[in-house]
């Protein structure tokens, strides 16, 4: 390394480790660094690097070689002792792993997708208090309507309990294990959540209605105090979830603008946006939340027309009916829940329209060829990955470079200023041409050098733009290879 090292560039911090050099001794070295984006996710800053072949001249004039060699051979027997640690800090971004204070990816603010918080707590506040009332309704009364209710609404209780629990486990901070938070947990309780609403509010209500049935007997009684006594409960019911639908219903809606289009947004009505995120919206929560309760409204005005018609009929079957359409409501609205956290679960990607409008401004950038395999995955509700195959044009990034204003050529910290300046540093040596080939290969060296720095600038503008496309998630990653 010392003799003949490579043209590559490495950071301050590094140059100091390997060769003992202070910062005031990396402040001699001023022409050729440069300011690169910190490497790691969520970690802004800027990372300083210097050419390899500049750290080793000031090295030398530094310290004499038998002494940069004593102090890479300490540095070597440090990084044997810590090999693990320094392997973790060179992949995740630090020494101190557990130290909170830097703003690491593994130490930062993870996905906090608790939307659907307030909708769940209003819904299993309603559904306890109108739980109670029912089951002594029921005793009363003995209607199987009411009992489908009551079996919905203890459903309710037992699986909005469960998912709140679980809730906030989706806000975990980020760690090795899940690098891109604990999201998923969401859709994994609200899978579970599901069963519950499917076994105790759709299968236990339909099997005892079928018994009553089969019997031809049961039901509430015909006369006036029992029926009023359900109706009271079935009303009841009604505001009560009234209420958790309309709290689902606003969460919904202030979701609705991250999956559509501009155009969606502009022309469709606030109805259009419900059933458009119904079917794809990201925030499982909500969309359970709005659906059990608008269940519950609906079963409600059921079990009112079953005790309708029993009074009218004076025949205990009709309650029986209602009870039966009551559960039936309940097991369509549990299937259509465990087939949106099931798609949920095996990954969505954006909106189709959405990922063609991206790929349309990428491949408008004049150093860009074309771009492949693109892939999309939206985790929990707000955060999304980007990956794709990108075919650069290497004549236009080379353009771009020389075209630099003389402005910026003089600031040499600038990327394409800096990249500009080596560049016409080198073009006289291959003006003149090369006595030997050592030296051609020596300037061949040099050139790629500055091109590899000039496509990965190339590739992190492009992320830039990708991310601002993205803005309105929390957190985004991007994949960019080049093809």
């Amino acid at each position: 390394m010392l003799d003949d090292p490579d043209h590559i560039r490495i950071s301050g911090a590094d140059a100091q480790r390997r060769f003992g050099l202070s910062a005031a001794d990396l402040k001699e070295i001023g022409q050729h660094c440069l300011e690169k984006e910190s490497p790691y996710d969520q970690q802004e800053g800027i990372v300083v690097q210097y050419t390899l072949r500049e750290i080793v001249a000031l090295a030398k004039r530094k310290k004499s070689e038998a002494q940069l060699l004593e102090h890479y051979e300490r540095y070597l027997s440090k990084e044997e002792k810590g090999a693990r640690e320094s392997l973790q800090a060179k992949i995740y971004g630090g020494s101190r792993l557990r130290d909170a204070r830097k703003p690491y990816w593994y130490s930062a603010p993870s996905t906090d997708t608790v939307e659907g918080r307030e909708s769940v707590k209003i819904g299993l506040a309603s559904n306890i208090m109108i739980c109670c009332v029912k089951g002594g309704v029921w005793l009363f009364s003995g209607s199987n309507a009411v009992f489908a209710d009551l079996m919905h609404s203890f459903s309710d209780v037992a699986n909005y309990s469960y998912r709140l629990i679980r809730l906030g486990g989706s806000a975990q901070k980020r760690d090795f294990s899940h690098p891109y938070g604990y999201a998923p947990i969401r859709y994994i309780t609200a899978d579970r959540s599901f069963v519950i609403l499917g076994g105790l509010g759709f299968v236990v209500p339909f099997y005892s209605g079928l018994l009553e049935w089969g019997h031809a007997s049961g039901g509430v009684s015909p006369d006036l105090t029992s029926i009023m006594a359900s109706a009271a409960v079935f009303l009841a019911s009604m505001a009560l979830e009234g209420v958790a639908m309309r709290t689902a219903y606003r969460e919904i809606q202030a979701q609705a603008p991250m999956i559509l289009t501009q155009n969606q947004l502009e022309n469709s009505s606030e109805l259009k946006r419900l059933s458009i995120y119904l079917q794809h919206g990201p925030d499982v929560m909500s969309v359970a939340t709005f659906v059990e309760s608008a269940s519950g409204v609906v079963g409600a005005l059921i079990g009112l027309s079953g005790l309708g018609l029993t009074w009218y009929l004076q025949t205990g079957l009709c309650d029986v009916c209602a009870s039966l359409l009551m559960s039936s409501c309940v097991g369509v609205v549990s299937v259509f829940l465990l087939s949106r956290s099931s798609s949920a679960l095996l990954g969505r990607t954006l909106p189709m329209s959405r990922v063609e409008r991206l790929v349309e401004r990428v491949e408008a950038r004049p150093t860009i060829v074309g771009v492949y395999d693109v892939k999309t995955e939206v985790v929990g509700t707000d955060t999304v990955r980007f990956k794709a195959e990108v075919e650069f044009n290497p004549q236009a990034i080379t353009e771009s470079i020389l075209q630099t204003g003389d402005a910026e050529v003089r600031d040499v910290t600038t990327i394409r200023g800096q990249l500009k300046s080596e560049l016409l540093e080198i073009l006289p040596n291959l003006q003149k041409g090369f006595s030997d080939e050592s030296l051609a290969v020596m300037w061949l060296f040099r050139n790629n050098a500055i091109f590899y720095e000039a496509l990965a600038w190339e590739l992190k503008k492009t992320e830039r733009m990708i991310r601002g496309e993205l803005k309105d998630f929390r957190n985004v990653h991007i994949d960019l290879e080049p093809w």
